[in-house]
C-alpha cells in the first residue's frame, strides 16, 4: 500500500503536508478549547466552537465554487499562509498580556474562515494527483494518516500544555503551517482548470449540490452518509456515560479509544487487498455490517464484547470513510469535486449534534442498551442500503 508514497511524488509530497497540517490542527483544537474554558469557565461558550466549525462547514459549499476553478495550489497556500498570519498575531498578543475572549474568537472564525477555502481546495486537488486505479489505496492512506496524525498531535498538545504552557503549542502550530506549505508547494499537477472570469458563484454551488441529487450513486451515497452519522455519532459521545454506568471505571474509555483507533488503522491496511476481490458495494455493507456487529457488542455488558465493540466500530469507521470517499471521488467530474465533498461534510458534521440530541432525548425514555439497538438497527438499514450501490456504477 505505501508504494503510492514511492511511485507518486506528487502525492507523498500532499499527504505529508496535509497531515503535518492536521497534527497542527489538532494541537489548535485542544489549545484553543481549553483556553476558552479556562478564561469563561463555559460549557456554552466551549462548545461555540463547534458550531462556528458547522458554520463554516455549509460556508465551504459555496467557497468551493472559487476553489474549484481557480488555482488550486495557490488557494491552498494562501488560505494556510493567511492562518498562519492570525494565529502569529494572537501569538504576539498572548505573549504580553491574557486574550480577551473576544479575540480569542476572532482568531477562530478568521482560521475558520480560511479553512473554508483550503478544504475543499485539498479535496479538489487529490483527483489531479491520484489516478483512478489508485483511488481505494490513496484514501486509505490519506484517512489513516489523519487518525494517526490527530491521535499524535491530541497526545503533543497534552504533552506540551502540561510542561510548557499553550504558547509552546501555539508554536508548534506555525511550525506546522509553514512545513504544509513549502510541501504543497513542491506538488506538480498539470491540466488543472482555472478560470479567471467572474463566476456566478451561487449558481456554481447549486451546480455542485444538484449533482448530488441528479447522479443516482451520489444521492444514495449522501443517505448512507446521513444515516451512518445519525447512528454512530451518538454511540461515540454516550460511551463515556455508558461505561460509566455499567463498567464503573474511568480508564475503560481509554482502553475502547485505543483499540477503536489501532482497529481504524488496521482496516486502512486491509481495504487495499480487499478491494482486489470485493467490489465497492459489498465492501461498503461489509463496513456497515461491521458497524452493526460493533453496536449491538455494547449490549453484552461485558468486557470480552467490549473489546470486540471497540475493534468492530473502529474497522467500521475507517471501511465506510475511505469507501465513501473513494465512490464520491470516482463518480464525480474533477471539476465538482470541491463542492461535491464539501457537501458531504457539511452533512456530516450537520448530522452529528442533531443525532446526539435526538438520541439523548431517547435515552430518557429508554436505557442506552435500548437505545443503541435502535442506532445498530440503523447500521443495518445502511447495509441494505449499499447493496443497492450498482457495481457497474461503481467499480471502473
Amino acid at each position: 500500500m505505501l508504494d503510492i508514497l514511492k511511485s507518486n511524488y506528487n502525492f507523498k509530497n500532499f499527504f505529508f503536508a496535509i497531515n503535518i497540517s492536521y497534527i497542527g490542527d489538532a494541537v489548535d483544537d485542544i489549545i484553543f478549547s481549553m483556553l476558552i474554558f479556562q478564561i469563561t469557565k463555559s460549557a456554552f461558550m466551549t462548545g461555540l466552537v463547534f458550531v462556528i466549525r458547522i458554520f463554516f462547514s455549509f460556508i465551504s459549499i459555496f467557497t468551493a465554487s472559487f476553489t474549484d476553478y481557480w488555482d488550486k495550489k495557490k488557494v491552498i497556500i494562501l488560505s494556510e499562509l493567511g492562518k498562519f498570519i492570525s494565529l502569529l498575531g494572537f501569538l504576539f498578543v498572548y505573549l504580553i498580556i491574557t486574550p480577551p475572549i473576544w479575540f480569542l474568537f476572532v482568531v477562530i472564525i478568521v482560521n475558520a474562515g480560511f479553512g473554508a477555502f483550503s478544504t475543499p481546495a485539498k479535496s479538489g486537488l487529490i483527483g489531479y494527483i491520484i489516478q483512478e486505479s489508485n483511488v481505494v489505496k490513496g484514501r486509505s492512506l490519506i484517512y489513516g494518516g489523519q487518525n494517526l496524525s490527530q491521535v499524535i498531535g491530541y497526545t503533543l498538545a497534552g504533552i506540551i500544555v502540561s510542561i510548557s504552557g499553550y504558547k509552546l503549542g501555539i508554536m508548534l502550530d506555525l511550525l506546522s503551517f509553514i512545513v504544509g506549505i513549502l510541501l504543497i508547494r513542491k506538488v506538480i499537477c498539470e491540466n488543472v482548470p482555472t478560470q479567471k472570469n467572474r463566476q456566478n458563484f451561487l449558481k456554481s454551488s447549486i451546480g455542485g449540490i444538484k449533482l448530488i441529487f441528479t447522479k443516482n450513486i451520489l444521492f444514495l451515497l449522501a443517505i448512507l452518509s446521513f444515516i451512518g452519522n445519525f447512528a454512530i455519532s451518538p454511540v461515540e459521545s454516550l460511551m463515556p456515560a455508558y461505561l460509566g454506568f455499567y463498567f464503573h471505571h474511568a480508564y475503560y474509555l481509554s482502553i475502547f479509544s485505543a483499540i477503536s483507533t489501532i482497529s481504524s488503522l488496521l482496516g486502512v491496511y486491509l481495504i487495499p487487498k480487499l478491494n482486489k476481490i470485493l467490489k465497492n458495494n459489498y465492501f461498503m455493507a461489509i463496513g456497515f455490517g461491521c458497524g452493526v456487529i460493533g453496536v449491538y457488542s455494547l449490549t453484552g455488558r461485558n468486557v470480552p464484547l467490549l473489546v470486540i465493540s471497540a475493534l468492530f466500530i473502529g474497522l467500521s469507521n475507517s471501511l465506510v470513510s475511505t469507501l465513501n470517499a473513494s465512490m464520491i471521488q470516482i463518480n464525480t467530474p474533477k471539476e465538482f469535486l470541491g463542492r461535491v465533498f464539501s457537501a458531504f461534510k457539511f452533512v456530516s458534521f450537520s448530522i452529528s449534534p442533531l443525532s446526539i440530541l435526538v438520541v439523548g432525548a431517547i435515552t430518557s425514555s429508554f436505557s442506552l442498551l435500548k437505545s443503541f439497538s435502535i442506532l445498530g438497527f440503523l447500521l443495518f438499514i445502511s447495509v441494505l442500503l449499499s447493496l443497492l450501490l450498482k457495481p457497474s456504477s461503481v467499480d471502473e
